[in-house]
C-alpha cells in the first residue's frame, strides 16, 4: 500500500489546528472523575466533510450544520460508547466535536469526521 501521510505534514497543504482530550478515572471514594488534558496541538489537512460522510454517520436531524473532515497522523477519538469522550477540534477559533475516527493503517494516517460545536 501506499503511504499518503507525508501528505498531511506538508507545509503546502497542513494547517495546524489543536485538540482539546479529555482523560477520567476513578477517585478514591470510587466516583468518576472527568478531567481536561492541556490541549495537544496537530498538523493536518481539514477540509469541508463530504455530505455522503455525514449522511452514513449522523442521525437525520444532524446532517445539517458545519461538518468537516481531519486528516492527520496522529490519533483523534471518537466516543466509544464505554466513558471515552469524543476529541474536539480547535481550528480557526472554531469548535468541532469528533464524530467518527477511522484509522488507514495501510496508508498511515487517521481520519476523522466532526461537527462543529454551536458557542452559547
Amino acid at each position: 500500500m501506499i503511504d499518503v501521510s507525508e501528505l498531511f505534514t506538508d507545509p503546502d497543504f497542513a494547517q495546524t489546528f489543536a485538540v482539546i482530550r479529555f482523560a477520567g478515572g476513578f477517585a478514591s471514594e470510587g466516583e468518576y472523575a472527568q478531567a481536561q488534558v492541556p490541549p495537544i496541538a496537530m498538523v493536518g489537512v481539514i477540509q469541508p466533510a463530504n455530505q455522503d460522510d455525514v449522511v452514513q454517520i449522523a442521525p437525520e436531524g444532524e446532517r445539517t450544520g458545519n461538518w468537516i473532515a481531519i486528516y492527520c497522523t496522529q490519533e483523534i477519538r471518537a466516543s466509544d460508547g464505554k466513558g471515552q469522550q469524543s476529541d474536539i477540534i480547535v481550528w480557526h477559533g472554531n469548535q468541532y466535536r469528533i464524530a467518527q475516527s477511522r484509522k488507514w493503517q495501510d496508508h498511515g494516517y487517521w481520519q476523522a469526521l466532526a461537527r462543529g460545536i454551536q458557542n452559547a
